[in-house]
Parts: structure tokens; C-alpha cells; sequence
């Protein structure tokens, strides 16, 4: 766990970004022990995440389940409204893009963060669609935050095989001179590896008190 750092007295804020078509175990086992320690020890401490599959997934989960104060806690930017972000995911799921089984598991996610949380999901932008410009400009906010916050103090980003949405987050980071905790995998592209055929199980097993060798991924 990195050293807990304050300025004048103020929360920390730790961004979280992360791949998401290829990962394997590894990469949520990371993100847990990298970030559960500090959620429930710095009770203050600001999460910042960007709501995508995968490792964003991952952490909005050990948010929701760890956090005990989510509407304080928890920070969630989105390209374009939550409405038509859904819809995006759906479409490129109907395209055979994505699984629909991911589609489901983040969009399920979203809608319940918005009902039952207010404020936690960021999404009143200029952008009326999904497109490479209005993700670039969501890390943006990941990073430097919106009218009502400031620049984030850590980020946390895991990258597989050289991912170009976090490469450009950690970009960002540098030139704000943001602390980055980067963890780099190397990971085959295969059917297996998409996190709607794992994680679930994964979520419900992880404690963070047992070695992780404890899992039994096979069944």
C-alpha cells in the first residue's frame, strides 16, 4: 500500500483507470490490493473513476461494497449522459463488439449508483455521443475533475498490452505531475479473458486478509 499523503488538511484523491477488452486475474487482484487497504483505512480519502468494463468495474465494485460513505466518496465521470452511455454499450453489444453479459453487469451497476446515490455519477458534458474525442475528454476530467473539485493526488492505472485510454490518462497525470502507482500486464486475447466470466466469482470471494493463491479458479 503506497503512503497516505494530505495537503493542507484537505482528502486525498486517488484516480483509477484500467483496461478493460483483454484481463485475467491478475489485473483485480491488483486493483484489490492496491486500493481496498486505503479505502477502508482513509476513511476521507476521494475515488475518482471513469465507468467503463473491466478494471473501472472492478474498483466502482470494491467501492460499493468497502466504502461507507459512497455519495462523499466516490467520484464517476462519463463521456455523455448516462442514458445515452448505456445505449452505446448496448449497440455495441447488438454489433458483437462486447458480450452483452458485460453490457449488462456495467449498465446494472450505473443505473444503481444513480438511484441510490445521487451526484456520484458525473455525466452533464458538452458530448451527445461516444466517440474518441468525448473519451479523451472524460480521462481529462478523471484527472484535472470538474468545476466543483480539483486535480486528483494519486493515480492508480493498469495497463495491459500498451492500452491507449490509459496511456493517455497516465499522459495527463504527468503533465499535472499526479504520483502514478502503474502496473503493466501482458495478456493473451482470448474469449477467456473478459472480465463477465470471472469477476463476479472474484468479487464475491477476495479478502483482502488471505493470500490470493487461495482462490480456486478452476471450478
Amino acid at each position: 500500500m503506497i503512503k497516505q499523503t494530505k495537503k493542507s488538511g484537505r482528502p486525498t484523491i486517488y484516480a483509477v483507470t484500467a483496461s478493460w477488452r483483454t484481463i485475467d486475474y491478475s489485473v483485480p487482484m491488483n486493483i484489490a490490493h492496491d486500493i481496498i487497504p486505503i479505502i477502508e483505512k482513509d476513511s476521507e480519502s476521494i475515488w475518482r473513476l471513469g465507468g467503463a468494463l473491466g478494471g473501472d468495474f472492478i474498483s466502482t465494485e470494491f467501492m460499493l461494497r468497502r466504502c461507507g460513505n459512497v455519495r462523499k466518496r466516490l467520484e464517476i465521470y462519463l463521456p455523455v449522459s448516462l442514458e445515452r452511455y448505456c445505449e452505446h454499450y448496448h449497440k455495441r453489444a447488438s454489433e458483437g463488439e462486447i458480450n452483452v453479459d458485460q453490457v449488462d453487469m456495467l449498465t446494472e451497476q450505473l443505473k444503481y449508483i444513480k438511484r441510490m446515490f445521487p451526484g456520484v455519477i458525473r455525466d452533464k458534458t458538452k458530448f451527445k455521443e461516444v466517440t474518441t474525442k468525448s473519451y479523451l475528454a472524460r480521462n481529462t476530467t478523471i484527472i484535472e475533475g470538474d468545476r466543483f473539485n480539483r486535480n486528483a493526488d494519486v493515480l492508480f492505472a493498469y495497463i495491459v498490452n500498451d492500452s491507449h485510454g490509459v496511456l493517455d490518462v497516465i499522459k495527463k497525470a504527468k503533465r499535472l505531475e499526479v504520483r502514478i502507482v502503474q502496473r503493466s500486464f501482458t495478456i493473451p486475447e482470448t474469449q477467456d479473458n473478459q472480465s463477465h466470466r470471472f469477476l463476479p466469482d472474484f468479487l464475491n470471494q477476495y479478502n483482502i486478509e488471505n493470500d490470493p493463491s487461495y482462490f480456486n479458479y478452476s471450478n
